[in-house]
């Protein structure tokens, strides 16, 4: 933590009984439970700025049968506000390794949103952003694979971006990123050198199950497959 790099600890939900690794990875199981198939999530916002919300069992269709290029997925704050939803708070808990939580002294009814329960189909997730508020923050996946690219506070935003490298009727969609522009960011950071606005350029990637990510400053994306 000192040195400012992220960290993957793996086995956490298996060594620390969580229910969840039985209970969530069983997406049959999931889209029929009574308590959550007919809730609402939210999968997106519309040009507003609303919450677009989806029952899960309509959702979990949509993620098996989907083709889009940006599909969407459940990122939902909100998830513990009523009694189906909180009943996913039982299925896991705070790994032991981070049981220092400063947001709790502010209260519970102050406190902006600090946990999420996420769903998504293959190619879904986000571009590189600083999460809000500049925290630090665990993650953990327990179905699939999801691969995560990391950039450390030195690196120029618009160098994260790959400004400058994107294409005439490109598009910066978490697949499209992963899987053209963050190459061109590589390539150009190799033969620069390291000179210029790629000095001390650094990117961490991997697709492990729990990641850490312990400087508040850096730029994360990260996308399903």
């Amino acid at each position: 933590e000192a040195r400012g790099i992220p960290s993957v600890i793996r086995g956490i939900p298996a060594k620390e009984g969580w229910p969840a690794t039985r209970r969530w990875t069983d997406l049959e199981r999931l889209e029929n439970d009574p308590d959550l198939r007919n809730r609402m999530f939210k999968v997106g916002e519309d040009d507003d700025g609303k919450s677009v919300k989806m029952k899960l069992k309509h959702f979990m269709r949509y993620l098996r049968d989907n083709r889009d290029d940006s599909p969407l997925y459940i990122f939902d704050s909100a998830f513990d506000e009523d009694r189906g939803g909180k009943q996913l708070l039982k299925d896991y808990k705070v790994p032991s390794y981070f049981d220092e939580d400063l947001f709790h002294l502010v209260g519970e009814r102050r406190r902006p949103p600090y946990r999420w329960f996420l769903i998504g189909p293959e190619r879904s997730g986000t571009c590189v952003h600083i999460d809000p508020l500049g925290t630090a923050a665990w993650n953990t996946l327990l179905y699939g694979q999801k691969r995560w690219v990391l950039f450390p506070p030195q690196v120029p935003k618009h160098i994260a971006k790959g400004k400058g490298l994107v294409r005439k009727n490109e598009d910066d969609e978490a697949v499209h990123y992963f899987d053209f522009i963050l190459p061109r960011i590589k390539r150009r950071a190799a033969a620069s050198g390291g000179t210029g606005d790629y000095q001390d350029f650094a990117c961490y990637m991997n697709s492990h199950s729990i990641l850490v990510r312990v400087c508040t400053s850096r730029m994360v994306g990260g996308i399903l497959f």
